[in-house]
């Protein structure tokens, strides 16, 4: 379900796009599905990602 819902949130987007994460986790929505899907995006200019690990 995140997976759909993450890929059609990156798929509206536009312009720059700021994205916070907990870090990096390969099998994470955001970086196996989200991520592609923004850079795939010709309407999103670019992407910066505020990643904060986990205390």
């Amino acid at each position: 379900m995140w997976n759909t819902v993450s890929e059609r949130y990156a798929a509206q987007a536009s312009g720059q796009v700021t994205a916070f994460t907990r870090g990096y986790w390969r099998d994470a929505v955001f970086w196996k599905t989200e991520l592609p899907a923004l850079k795939n995006n010709p309407l999103v200019t670019g992407i910066d990602i505020i990643s904060r690990g986990l205390k």
